[in-house]
C-alpha cells in the first residue's frame, strides 16, 4: 500500500535513519523482525548452565587398552604351527606367532580409590564380536576440590616387572571447577593425570 494511503488511513510511519525513500519500515514491522533476535538472546543468556558447583570438580577415568590374548603359543606350539603353514606363501607366514595365538583377549580389571574409598571397581570385557578388540573404560565422579590421594590398579593378564598389574598411587591437588582426566599411556606403561 502506498505511503500516502497509509497516512490518510491514520497509520503513523516511522522512518529509520538508514531507510531511503521506498525502503521504510513501520514500528510494527520492526518489532516483528526484532522478536526472533530477542528470543535467541534470551535463551542464549538464561538459564546459566553451571558445569560444577563451588568447591567441586569432575574426576574422569577414560582410556582404552588391549589386554593379553587368552592363549599365547609357547615355543613347541609355535614350531608345530610353522610346520603346518610351511606350504603357504611367504607373506602368510610373516605373523606366525600372532596367527598361532587365540584371537580373543582377557578382560581388564580396574579399581580406583580416592582417599582410601573405592569409587571404581569394574571388569571390562574386550570389544568386538570375538572379544578381540581393546577394552574401553569411561567413568565420571564428582569429587570435592583439594588435596586427595588417588590409587589405581589395573590387571590386564600380562606380567609387568614380576607383577600382573599396573599400579599408580599419588597425592594430587585437584583445583575447583575443573575436569581432571586420568588416562593410561601404553607406550610409557603408566597412568597420567591431566587438567591439574
Amino acid at each position: 500500500m502506498p505511503l500516502k494511503k497509509l497516512k490518510k488511513a491514520g497509520m503513523h510511519i516511522v522512518t529509520l535513519p538508514f531507510s531511503t525513500g521506498a525502503n521504510r519500515i513501520s514500528a510494527l514491522g520492526f518489532a516483528i523482525l526484532a522478536l526472533p533476535f530477542l528470543v535467541v538472546y534470551n535463551f542464549s543468556t538464561h538459564p546459566i548452565l553451571k558445569m560444577h558447583e563451588e568447591n567441586e570438580s569432575m574426576l574422569i577415568l577414560d582410556f582404552k587398552h588391549s589386554t593379553a590374548k587368552r592363549h599365547e603359543c609357547d615355543e613347541a606350539e609355535l614350531e608345530k604351527f610353522k610346520e603346518e603353514i610351511s606350504g603357504r606363501q611367504a607373506h602368510m607366514k610373516k605373523n606366525a606367532a600372532k596367527q598361532c595365538s587365540s584371537r580373543d583377549r582377557l578382560p581388564m580389571y580396574v579399581t580406583m580409590s580416592l582417599d582410601g574409598k573405592t569409587i571404581v571397581d569394574e571388569t571390562i570385557h574386550p570389544a568386538g564380536l570375538r572379544d578381540d578388540g581393546p577394552a574401553f573404560i569411561h567413568h565420571r565422579k564428582v569429587v570435592p576440590s583439594g588435596t586427595h590421594s588417588i590409587r589405581i590398579l589395573m590387571k590386564d593378564g600380562r606380567m609387568h616387572d614380576g607383577k600382573d598389574y599396573y599400579h599408580f598411587e599419588d597425592t594430587v591437588n585437584i583445583p575447583e571447577k575443573k575436569n581432571i582426566l586420568v588416562d593410561f599411556n601404553f607406550t610409557d606403561k603408566k597412568f597420567t593425570i591431566e587438567g591439574i
